[in-house]
C-alpha cells in the first residue's frame, strides 16, 4: 500500500505512518540517552498478515510505516530484520529490537 500512496497518491483507510519518540532497541530507555545511529527494522503487524517497517534517524523519532496490508502470499520467515548503522564508526550491526507492532486502526 505504501507504494501505491507514493506513486499514485492513493490513501488507505488506515494510517500508513505512525511517529513515536520511543526507543527501538530493547536495551535502551524509553526516555534518556540512546546510541547515536540510524535504525531500520521490518516485521509483522499484530494482525499477523501485514508487513511494516520502523525507521529511526539518529535514534531519535521512530517512524512506523505500513508496507503492505494482508500480504498476498505467505509472509517470508525472515521478514523480521533489524539493523543499526553506527554513524561514528560506519559499521552496520544486526540487532534485536524491542517488540513493537504497528496496529491498524479500522
Amino acid at each position: 500500500m505504501i507504494r501505491r500512496f507514493i506513486r499514485y497518491g492513493e490513501r488507505p483507510d488506515y494510517p500508513l505512518i505512525q511517529v513515536a519518540d520511543e526507543a527501538i532497541l530493547g536495551d535502551e530507555p524509553i526516555v534518556g540517552e540512546r546510541r547515536l545511529g540510524n535504525l531500520i527494522t521490518t516485521g509483522v503487524a499484530t494482525d499477523g498478515v501485514s508487513v511494516f517497517a520502523q525507521v529511526s534517524l539518529l535514534n531519535l523519532l521512530t517512524y512506523r510505516v505500513a508496507l503492505g496490508p494482508e500480504f498476498p502470499d505467505a509472509i517470508p520467515a525472515n521478514i523480521r530484520r533489524r539493523h543499526f548503522f553506527n554513524v561514528a564508526n560506519r559499521q552496520i550491526l544486526d540487532l534485536e529490537a524491542r517488540e513493537r507492532k504497528m496496529v491498524r486502526k479500522e
